[in-house]
């Protein structure tokens, strides 16, 4: 999701975001890799045929990996050496006139040579330690959701790793920040979201769990974000003597319209995600507002500052309205309840919904719960679906939850986020190819997927936020 507050972080200090952006796409369009051409691949449409085809092109997935019993080791060890060879020389042509901190004398020292030997002593002994690991690049071998990763994406976190990168900020990684960010593109697009407003976008985790507990975490500060901006704009408006109050209107999930003074806490609690994140940019564009001033304004009545007792008793003592909760499926990811408790919304305010016959999240026990907590005010942060549990690797029914939203909640001015806990199954979605939008023209999967599971997809786009992780599929 977008960064809500438009005061900037400490790693960007000094730099208007504007400006990053800039940079970072000028450092885009100076890439300017042109996309492979050709003609589509050939995917055949049975597993067998795709492991046993003699069609080239069917067994070109032999090439992306190390094999289970390293045939492909001259190709990885060819890429490792290119790497390293050639990071090697961008040290030495960096300022080629420095004189060298390690000299050959020095390499003859016994200081040096005990290092060298402890350093190869410790390397060994890890090596004789990782044989332990479970063979999960035998064919023999299927006991877990861990598979062998890909010979390109073990060679390019090599190559990467000599640059040292650190994707923190822009400045200290101005490539890799810009691989990220195309990364980030491609996963948009395979998992079904196009060029919107605002725009889709993401960035790498450290994994699925730290993913799961990000979307929480923003849709969290997304739910509360209204009640900090009303005030900010009263004190504000107070302040330049502009009743922004009557002026500022909101457009509320039934396409309704209204000023932002006359909602009440219930109201600003329903927001649409979109409408929520263009807050910032109307006022800076449609008012003119000095982004010091609002960041002044606001800085006071952001939940990340004031913290959950303070915000409660400011905004939300007194007005009928009730605990937040998240709703997740029987199946959900133990990072879910995890990511409850560490964002304080309290792991009894993550109600678990149970599932059907087929090992889904149940609908009508889905509906019943959001009724519920609509009826009590409850204010609904986020529904997740599972797509792939580890278990059995079912998927929710994400076209009756988006069904329910549209049709039903949104009419009656309810919102919340849509999250989908891809981590397990999400790149199963790289099998729909660029065609989510027309089903007709979809190729057939290597493996096969029902059509209830290919409906699942398509409506990935209608969600806010995804998990995906590359360590269990892709």
């Amino acid at each position: 999701m977008l960064k809500l507050p438009i005061d900037l972080t400490p790693d960007y200090s000094g730099q208007g975001l504007s400006s990053l952006k800039q940079a970072v796409g000028k450092l885009l369009a100076d890439r300017a890799i042109p996309e492979l051409s050709g003609k589509k691949r050939i995917v055949s449409q049975t597993l067998q045929d795709l492991l046993g085809g003699e069609n080239e092109t069917e067994r070109e997935v032999a090439a992306w990996f190390l094999g289970p019993r390293g045939e492909n080791v001259d190709l990885f060890s060819e890429l490792i050496s290119v790497a390293l060879n050639d990071h090697v020389f961008w040290r030495r042509n960096f300022h080629p006139s420095d004189p060298s901190p390690i000299t050959e004398p020095m390499k003859r020292e016994p200081g040096y040579l005990q290092a060298v030997d402890t350093i190869k002593t410790e390397f060994y002994r890890m090596l004789a330690e990782l044989k332990k690991s479970a063979p999960f690049s035998s064919m023999r071998y299927q006991g877990h959701m861990c598979w062998d990763q890909t010979l390109p994406g073990m060679a390019g976190y090599f190559a990467a790793m000599l640059y040292n990168q650190n994707n923190v900020a822009l400045e200290a990684a101005p490539i890799t920040t810009v691989l990220e960010v195309e990364a980030s593109r491609d996963l948009c697009r395979m998992l079904g979201y196009r060029e919107t407003t605002p725009q889709a976008w993401g960035h790498l985790t450290c994994g699925g769990s730290t993913a799961n507990i990000e979307s929480i975490w923003a849709a969290r500060n997304l739910k509360f974000y209204p009640l900090s901006f009303k005030q900010a704009l009263e004190d504000l408006g107070a302040d330049l003597g502009t009743d922004f109050l009557s002026q500022f209107t909101v457009t509320l999930p039934s396409g309704t319209s209204s000023p932002i003074g006359n909602l009440d806490t219930w109201a600003l609690l329903n927001l649409s995600v979109d409408e929520i994140l263009n807050f910032s940019n109307r006022l800076l564009e449609d008012y003119n507002v000095d982004p010091g001033a609002f960041n002044a304004a606001l800085s006071p009545y952001s939940l990340q500052n004031m913290g959950f007792l303070d915000f409660a008793e400011k905004f939300l003592v007194g007005t009928g309205v009730k605990d937040a909760v998240v709703i997740v499926p029987a199946s959900k990811h133990y990072s879910l309840p995890k990511g409850a408790a560490i964002l304080g919304l309290g792991a009894n305010n993550m109600h678990t919904v149970p599932l059907d016959v087929y090992g889904r999240m149940d609908v009508v026990e889905l509906e019943a719960a959001i009724d519920e907590y609509i009826a009590t005010k409850h204010p609904i942060i986020s529904i997740v679906s599972v797509f792939g549990t580890t278990e059995e690797g079912n998927v929710d029914p994400l076209t009756e939850m988006v069904r329910l939203r549209d049709q039903k909640y949104r009419p009656a001015n309810v919102d919340f986020v849509l999250h989908a806990d891809c981590a397990w199954g999400g790149y199963f979605a790289s099998l729909l190819w660029d065609n989510l939008d027309d089903p007709e023209d979809t190729p057939l999967p290597p493996l096969p997927l029902s059509d209830y599971v290919i409906a699942q997809y398509q409506h990935l786009k209608h969600t806010d936020t995804i998990t995906v992780d590359p360590h269990k599929t892709g």
